[in-house]
């Protein structure tokens, strides 16, 4: 297993829980970056200048040596360090969607849009299905909460302001049951 590519995948997953596919990507990525040709401009341009430029560009340098020589050996170390994270549990599809989950509800997102997000991110179905089960969420009360704030109590009922109540909950995520729960 390569070391450098398992460091890297730890320093992601200490900042924050990844899905397994966006830890692939990401790792993907770094070798991307890493097989470019060094130049002043070229491979370096995100960096930012001085000292965390020299930095990243001698770190970039300095891997490229320990980086597999081939895109299939790479692909193959990658599924090594994948299948190492998870099996020590330190990358967890079903935990990133419990997580996922809850701060976006905090942001005053619906069931539908999460859900959505989170197969966007390579999240598997059972995974979001089983997240979406183990929640305590009461959405309709959260599709109240999220209403009142962007258009105040009472809500409008007249036609027109109230589909433009209904349409910004339908964006946020919230099933019809619950909007229509809100008069």
């Amino acid at each position: 297993m390569n070391a450098m590519l398992l460091n890297h995948a730890l320093r992601l997953l200490a900042q924050r829980e990844h899905s397994e596919q966006e830890l692939r990507r990401k790792l993907a990525a770094q070798f991307v970056s890493a097989a470019t040709p060094a130049d002043d401009e070229g491979a370096f341009t995100h960096a930012r200048r001085g000292a965390k430029r020299t930095a990243a560009k001698s770190a970039l340098q300095f891997s490229r040596s320990e980086w597999p020589a081939t895109p299939e050996a790479f692909a193959t170390e990658l599924e090594l360090v994948i299948a190492h994270c998870v099996q020590q549990k330190w990358l967890d599809d079903q935990r990133y969607a419990g997580m996922f989950l809850r701060s976006r509800s905090q942001k005053g997102y619906g069931p539908r849009r999460i859900e959505q997000e989170l197969r966007q991110r390579g999240v598997p179905c059972e995974a979001i299905t089983q997240a979406l089960f183990d929640s305590d969420i009461d959405w309709s009360a959260l599709a109240a909460r999220v209403a009142e704030r962007r258009f105040g109590s009472p809500l409008p009922t007249e036609r027109l302001p109230r589909s433009k109540v209904i349409r910004f909950m339908l964006y946020r995520g919230f099933y019809q049951e619950d909007i229509q729960s809100l008069w």
